[in-house]
């Protein structure tokens, strides 16, 4: 149990280090967890028959990153997602549409 312990605690520093790096460190952990599961989606093989960048709001939310979080958090999350730029409504799709993205630069806010 303590080793396992111990990995753990170094996978999570070794998170939070990557986090800080690529400016994620200023994130709340629901935008995290919003935006963790949106990556995982994107790249998600069983979605050929979809275009993989673009996500409805139900398949985000039904993830098991952010299964358990309440309707008002994750649409709270969302929107700063959104207003922080690394998350946009998908052009050209029905509303509850989303896309990852635009994330040129670390954010070092």
């Amino acid at each position: 149990m303590i080793q396992s312990l111990d990995a753990i605690a170094r996978l999570r520093e070794l998170l939070a280090s990557l986090e800080r790096d690529m400016g994620l460190n200023t994130l709340s952990p629901n935008e995290r967890a919003i935006l963790y599961a949106m990556q995982r989606l994107s790249n998600d093989p069983s979605r050929k028959d979809q275009p993989t960048a673009v996500l409805r709001t139900d398949s985000i939310k039904s993830h098991d990153l952010v299964g358990s979080m309440s309707q008002p958090t994750f649409n709270r999350a969302l929107k700063s997602l959104i207003q922080k730029n690394f998350v946009s409504p998908a052009p050209e799709a029905k509303m509850g549409c989303y896309i990852l993205g635009p994330m040129t630069t670390p954010r070092n806010e």
